[in-house]
């Protein structure tokens, strides 16, 4: 008769099975670990660069209301200073418009 309770034991094959089994979720783990570090050091950077674009607008901002800078269009500004007119383009090289 069996004992209440009795566990059955497991074959060579299913104890190096298990073994397998868990050496590879083992990898995944790790695997997943280094992967969730490298996005957690991408959310980083790309907060840093939203933090910076915010700077950047509400400088931009603080100077076209000044009356140092004009918004031309969606992504053109012109800079007036003493030396003439400056247009600066999002992708364009900075142009030197004086007179205008």
């Amino acid at each position: 008769m069996l004992k209440v309770g009795s566990k059955r034991r497991r074959t060579k094959a299913q104890v190096k099975a298990d073994k397998e089994a868990a050496a590879h979720k083992d990898e995944q783990d790790a695997s997943t670990l280094a992967e969730l570090a490298q996005l957690r050091v991408r959310v980083q950077g790309l907060e840093n660069e939203a933090n910076q674009g915010k700077a950047a607008s509400s400088l931009l901002s603080q100077m076209i209301s000044a009356g140092h800078v004009e918004q031309d269009s969606e992504h053109t500004i012109i800079v007036h200073a003493q030396s003439g007119e400056h247009r600066f383009g999002v992708d364009a090289p900075p142009e030197n418009q004086e007179g205008q």
